[in-house]
């Protein structure tokens, strides 16, 4: 990626997942081969399948130990005061939405309500009142920064719309996306293995509902499914295991190359039990359809004829 004198890349294998401190580039295997090479999606894919990836050797000096340390970062390694902390911020954030009217304004028109705003905890980060809020709550400036919350330019999440994962009351994870044009990445989340999205709130057992995106899960999730979001398109091992305990699986995957090339790839490890539901014509993604007027009812079209499939 660049020249680096400091412990900065971090790996986590158990998400097949990277993240780079020193200029906030992170994703799955498949963002790494593309990265690295300089290829497309499809040719990381095929370079995966047909096991044809170049082998190199990464030296790591000094500063080992802080890699560690970082890389251990685990959901479930995630101490108490760390949970206060990203539930600070979670608050934090929601309060600062629930301010902002044209934020407000941003989201419906992205399907998002005020309703799925409360329930979500949906928030808005204008890059203010972290440090002092934390400071205030007697909680670790230091802890906030290893997390990822704080950098050297501020809030991490400044200027983003901001989607925390819930479980058992706690928020474990944050991600955010670009309130506005011309904001990159468009998607960014903190340097932790990312989670499956919407675990804590899926009760049955029966059948699971996949998406890609944070928008397309709470769209979801919303009119009734029980919905779970990848964060991108990587099933990863916590994925699968999860997955494995439903009776049906669809797969409601985006609509592009990338997406479709996902869904079948994933359908193919999960077995019988997966269901791809293919999205009406000229929509992109499940988010689209609540900004479309039957939307709810040409979802539940393409759910049946996807559970139709043998």
């Amino acid at each position: 990626f660049h020249e680096d004198r400091e412990p900065s890349f971090n790996i986590w294998p158990e998400t097949q997942s990277f993240y780079c401190f020193g200029c906030g580039v992170g994703g799955d295997v498949f963002t790494f081969l593309e990265k690295v090479n300089s290829i497309s999606f499809p040719q990381a894919y095929e370079l995966l399948q047909t096991g044809a990836v170049e082998r190199r050797d990464i030296v790591i000096g000094r500063g080992t130990e802080s890699y560690r340390r970082v890389g251990r970062g685990t959901l479930a390694q995630l101490d108490e005061e760390d949970k206060e902390i990203l539930e600070a911020a979670t608050l934090l954030y929601h309060a600062q939405l629930m301010r902002s009217q044209s934020h407000q304004g941003l989201l419906a028109r992205r399907g998002i309500s005020l309703e799925m705003i409360k329930n979500f905890k949906v928030g808005w980060c204008n890059g203010k009142g972290l440090r002092g809020d934390l400071q205030k709550k007697r909680l670790s400036l230091a802890r906030a920064r290893r997390i990822g919350l704080l950098g050297e330019k501020g809030e991490h999440f400044r200027g983003r719309i901001v989607v925390p994962e819930i479980r058992k009351g706690h928020t474990l994870y944050l991600i955010g996306r670009a309130a506005r044009p011309g904001l990159k990445p468009k998607y960014l989340a903190l340097p932790l293995p990312k989670p499956l999205y919407g675990v804590g709130r899926i009760k049955r057992r029966d059948e699971v509902f996949v998406v890609e995106g944070v928008f397309d899960w709470m769209t979801l999730a919303s009119w009734g499914y029980p919905t779970v979001a990848l964060l991108g398109t990587r099933l990863g091992r916590e994925g699968r295991s999860y997955l494995e305990k439903f009776e049906r699986v669809y797969l409601v995957l985006d609509a592009d190359e990338e997406g479709l090339l996902a869904a079948n790839r994933i359908r193919r490890e999960l077995g019988k039990r997966a269901k791809v539901v293919n999205l009406p014509i000229r929509v992109n993604d499940p988010n689209q359809l609540s900004r479309l007027e039957q939307g709810k009812e040409l979802l539940a079209q393409a759910v049946a004829k996807a559970g139709s499939r043998h």
